[in-house]
């Protein structure tokens, strides 16, 4: 993304953060993250753990789930 751009970005979500909170979400393959924007830069929440990545996790089928959750209650 051309520097212009994200410069452009920045001053509007500067803008924005004096009225609503702007929160992002990267749901990657591999692991997934949240950030808000806070004080002109994004700042990364922990999850639960104190962790800033998450594990992502895709399942497709019952099967899958009782693989890695053998008793998800």
């Amino acid at each position: 993304m051309p520097k212009k751009n994200i410069t452009n970005i920045a001053s509007i979500l500067g803008l924005l953060e004096n009225i609503v909170t702007v929160v992002g979400i990267d749901l990657g393959t591999t692991n997934s993250a949240v950030a808000v924007w806070r004080d002109g830069k994004p700042e990364l929440i922990p999850n639960s753990l104190g962790d800033l990545l998450t594990p992502s996790a895709v399942s497709i089928g019952e099967n899958v789930v009782q693989q890695y959750c053998p008793n998800p209650n």
